[in-house]
Order: structure tokens, then C-alpha cells, then sequence
């Protein structure tokens, strides 16, 4: 009587591991859940990007700051001033205004 009890429990669990089965691989993919709200996607960061300025000899930065999201850059040397507009982010030199001395005698 036990064999028979145990074959029939064999064939129950079989049955339902096939059916399971079955259900399974005619399951349509759910979709992904939606976004948290406020939560953002993670971005690669930017490369890194390091630009060197070369100066002349003599030449000495006098003044440095970022206004409206540009950094001005001041120099100052025998000869000249010069104020230069970069793109902090990009490192591009935007604009340069060159003052130059006048020979006081």
C-alpha cells in the first residue's frame, strides 16, 4: 500500500513540475518596473579633460574667479594685461582681451 501511495505522490509532483514548466514558457515578459520618482539613472562620468595654458616668462596670474559659470582668468606682466574667458567644463578659451603698457618716460 505504501509503494502505491508513493507512486501516486511521484506522478502528483512530476505532473506539477511539467505544468509548471509549461506555465512558464508561455508567460509573457513583464514589464520593468517604473522609475522611483525623484530617482535618477546613473550617468557615466565625463572624461577627464586637462588643458595647460603656457605663459610667457614673467607673466603672473593676478586674478582668478568664475562669474555666470566662466572662469576669467587675469595676467599681468611688463608688457601687458591680458583677461582671458575659458569654458571651465570644456577648458575652451572663449575670449582674450590683451591691454597692452604704455612706455611712461
Amino acid at each position: 500500500m505504501t509503494t502505491i501511495g508513493l507512486g501516486v505522490a511521484i506522478l502528483v509532483v512530476l505532473a506539477l513540475m511539467v505544468g509548471l514548466a509549461i506555465r512558464r514558457m508561455n508567460a509573457k515578459p513583464q514589464a520593468a518596473p517604473p522609475p522611483v520618482a525623484g530617482a535618477q539613472t546613473p550617468q557615466p562620468a565625463p572624461a577627464a579633460n586637462y588643458n595647460t595654458m603656457i605663459v610667457r616668462e614673467g607673466t603672473a596670474i593676478a586674478d582668478a574667479k568664475i562669474e555666470g559659470g566662466l572662469l576669467i582668468l587675469r595676467t599681468t606682466n611688463d608688457e601687458a594685461d591680458e583677461v582671458m574667458t575659458f569654458d571651465p567644463k570644456s577648458g575652451q578659451l572663449l575670449a582674450r582681451i590683451t591691454l597692452k603698457k604704455s612706455d611712461a618716460q
